[in-house]
């Protein structure tokens, strides 16, 4: 058995999404958001015959939910995402959507419009052999995976025991190599409170900031000491102080000072237990310093890890898929997050990402992805669908 693939229709559907600006309006409040292009999607999949569920999130932004419709079977997902980060200063070419030596230049033509196209072109593909299928697919577009990651959490908090997918694929940039396991990240500010007094006479303050400095100093040399082992796929855990702001004058002891901290996580770690060590080390430093005053605000990221089982089924087909359109490869780690782990944490559902595209395209002034990549993504997407049933793998037939 053989697939013709269209190869200008991937290239030919990316450069129409990529073409509708779907900034996310939590990064641009100027911004429209994915209703647009997610009606792109709808039209597009209706058009060819596919039923369609649109998932309300966000006023005017919902997720897109494509269906192969072979009901009785169990479900692989093709989940990716709609939204992308703000133009900024991008190159004229990226702004005009340009296809030159090879590649489609655009915001979002990386990360994830190339996925997308990619999922939707190999969906049309499967339809015409869905005799030999023994799993249903869906293609999921999201919404917000860039901002707080409420497309995903709604698509899993709607999903029923019946229509739990069996497995996921995450369409990110991964070069089509094959992720099993990446990082998380928690995200939360910390804040001294001191008491204000003029410089002239600062013993009558307390110094928000000297008092934060010596926190800080604190929790990084607690964070050497503990620090988890390295992973074998995704590294090692980081602390990070990414901004930090105080004072109201030059004159005036600082009443208040709050820190930034970017926590990436490693798998093994989750947001709680991250938390719950940081309030035992602030707990030390208030029992040593009586006038020490610090809060930990609500995180306003917290994302999962991931880590998928590397003899799991769908990591078993991907790799089969994978061999045969690329030659052989092996599971890897990203240092970056995706919506797979909440597929895998709150959904239990089995999750790798795999997309065309290199991630260190993604979000640059000059984003592109080569066209040859997106081709080989969609030979990928069908051969992991070709290489699932219920109750495991199958051979995967060759292209």
């Amino acid at each position: 058995m053989s697939f013709a693939i269209d190869e200008t229709a991937p290239m030919d559907l990316l450069r129409a999404l990529v073409s509708m600006p779907s900034v996310n309006p939590g990064m641009d409040a100027d911004s429209a958001g994915e209703g647009a292009v997610g009606a792109l999607v709808a039209n597009w999949a209706r058009s060819e015959g596919f039923a369609v569920e649109i998932q309300e999130v966000l006023p005017g932004r919902s997720n897109v939910i494509v269906d192969l419709g072979l009901t009785g079977l169990p479900t692989l997902a093709l989940v990716t995402h709609l939204d992308t980060v703000p133009f900024g200063q991008m190159t004229g070419r990226a702004q005009e959507v340009t296809v030159e030596d090879g590649k489609v230049y655009g915001r979002g033509a990386c990360d994830a419009k190339g996925s997308l196209a990619a999922m939707l072109i190999a969906l049309r593909a499967l339809r015409e052999h869905r005799r030999e299928l023994k799993v249903n697919v869906v293609v999921a577009a999201l919404v917000d995976e860039e901002h707080t990651f409420q497309g995903v959490l709604e698509y899993v908090r709607r999903l029923t025991p019946e229509r739990r997918p069996m497995a996921a694929i995450v369409g990110e940039p991964t070069k089509l190599e094959v992720v099993i396991a990446h990082t998380g990240v928690l995200r939360f500010r910390l804040e001294t409170i001191g008491r204000a007094a003029h410089t002239s006479r600062p013993a009558e303050g307390i110094n928000a900031i000297e008092k934060m400095t010596a926190v800080l100093a604190a929790l990084r040399s607690a964070f050497a000491a503990d620090r988890p082992d390295p992973h074998p796929l995704v590294g090692s855990a980081t602390f990070t102080v990414a901004q930090i702001e105080g004072g109201i004058a030059p004159n005036v002891v600082p009443r208040s000072c709050t820190a930034v901290i970017d926590r990436r996580m490693i798998p093994g770690e989750s947001g709680p237990s991250v938390l719950a060590w940081l309030e035992r080390q602030l707990d030390i430093m208030r029992a040593a310093d009586p006038d020490l005053r610090v809060v930990v605000h609500e995180p306003f990221v917290c994302s999962d890890t991931l880590e998928t089982a590397g003899d799991a089924p769908i990591v078993t087909a991907a790799l089969a898929a994978r061999a045969v359109a690329l030659g052989p490869g092996r599971p890897i780690g990203v240092p970056f997050g995706t919506d797979g782990s909440k597929l895998s944490r709150q959904g239990g559902i089995p999750t790798i990402v795999l997309g065309p595209g290199d991630i260190a395209q993604a979000h640059t002034t000059d984003e592109w992805i080569e066209v040859s990549q997106l081709i080989q993504a969609v030979r990928l997407y069908i051969g992991c669908a070709l290489g699932l049933d219920g109750a495991g793998l199958r051979s995967v037939v060759p292209w």
